[in-house]
């Protein structure tokens, strides 16, 4: 059997600044997103990378040749489908998911080679008519995260791929990550409070039956020494003999399993509480849904300007308190200079890290004034386009490569 790990690659994740994400992009190959993908080609360790199409298009205008490796190495690579921005679908009317997620997947499938047709819902959240739109567009499979489920749910999910129902009994196969403890594993080892040798071990006792685990990608960016502690543990993992395998070889039984307890029929919705718990940005939400409600009929900028509205973590930098991780003594000994530390404010004391929130939420809400601009008027998408690439903010570089 074999590990089968699903990588969600954020670019606008809530702990990773804009600067910042750019800045791991530069050097062409031997930038520190390059240093990343090498790890995984070398040990030849498959990965199934859920890159979003916002995420794509930074790679393409600042780091092609990120996207040529990853061409390159399509035995390694495999490209799980995603939107375009990394949104909250339960704020999504029928018009604007459909959107988001067609704009994606015409993104992934120009830059890439090798497209799965699992796709990787952000913040694993789809709706019974989501499910219904994903399959009138091809997809055959989504996920479902056991952990972020109390027992009440949680009893009720198999551990390994079921069927499960949208609207008008669309079938759809969902893919449980149903090891939430080697994915903590892995973050342990991100940030040296696991031994490499120590992740190996665990990896090689859980891949001897099929094993789905789900992480953040950015989370090897977040601190200096986390690129080298990963390739350490890619290293450790193909010494062990760990198998890996693609979404696409993922082993799926005739039969689905008779869950416990009960029959699970459709998604369990999880709740929004985490990303509205302060309701700090309801008045956001608001205007952003006040667009939607007509964006079939808005021009393309409008609707491409509006995608740069919906991303989750907008809500998630000012509702959610930063992440206070334990680390090794080596990560608090590493190099100052290191442009890892924008974001990280170390506390010897008690060796852990504070990640600090981005500034996202403001950016957001500049995205949304500048929508607001074009459908009045008084601006247009193109003049915005020229504005913004002579700009020297990261959010607005950001914006250009994404829809320039």
């Amino acid at each position: 059997m074999a590990l089968i790990d699903v990588v969600n690659l954020n670019a606008d994740a809530s702990c990773l600044a804009s600067a910042k994400w750019l800045r791991c992009l530069e050097g062409g190959r031997d930038s520190i997103v390059m240093c990343v993908l090498r790890g995984y080609a070398e040990h030849r360790r498959k990965v199934n990378l859920g890159v979003v199409g916002a995420t794509a298009c930074d790679l393409a205008a600042f780091n092609p040749e990120a996207i040529d490796f990853i061409n390159e190495h399509d035995d390694v690579f495999e490209i799980v489908p995603r939107p375009f921005a990394h949104d909250n679908a339960l704020l999504r009317l029928p018009a604007g998911f459909r959107w988001n997620v067609e704009r994606g997947l015409a993104v992934l499938r120009r830059h890439f080679r090798r497209v799965s047709d699992f796709y990787l819902a952000p913040e694993n959240m789809v709706t019974g008519g989501q499910i219904r739109i994903l399959r009138e567009l091809g997809l055959r499979g989504i996920f479902l995260h056991k952990g972020r489920y109390d027992v009440s749910v949680n009893r009720h999910v198999p551990d390994v791929p079921f069927e499960l129902r949208g609207v008008f009994g669309t079938p759809m196969l969902c893919v449980p990550f149903a090891a939430a403890e080697l994915e903590a594993a892995y973050l342990r080892g991100l940030h040296g409070t696991v031994a490499a040798e120590g992740w190996a071990a665990a990896a090689r006792e859980r891949a001897r039956e099929q094993c789905v685990i789900w992480r953040d990608g950015e989370s090897c960016l977040l601190h200096p020494l986390a690129p080298h502690n990963e390739e350490r543990m890619l290293a450790a993992e193909a010494a062990a003999g760990v198998e890996r395998a693609f979404l696409s070889e993922l082993e799926v039984p005739r039969q689905p399993p008779a869950p416990r307890d009960g029959v699970l029929r459709y998604l369990p919705l999880h709740s929004m509480r985490p990303w509205m718990e302060a309701m700090k940005l309801v008045w956001f939400i608001t205007r952003v849904q006040l667009v939607e409600q007509q964006l079939e009929q808005q021009p393309e900028a409008v609707k491409q300007l509006w995608l740069m509205t919906i991303n989750s973590d907008i809500l998630s930098a000012a509702e959610k308190s930063p992440p206070v991780v334990d680390v090794s003594d080596d990560v608090l000994r590493a190099d100052g200079a290191d442009p890892l530390w924008e974001g990280v404010l170390p506390l010897p004391e008690s060796r852990q890290l504070i990640l600090t929130r981005s500034e996202r939420a403001g950016e957001g809400e500049d995205y949304l004034s500048y929508l607001d601009e074009v459908m009045s008027g008084r601006t247009s998408l193109d003049a915005l386009c020229a504005q913004w690439r002579a700009s020297r903010e990261s959010h607005l570089r950001k914006a250009a490569a994404r829809l320039c």
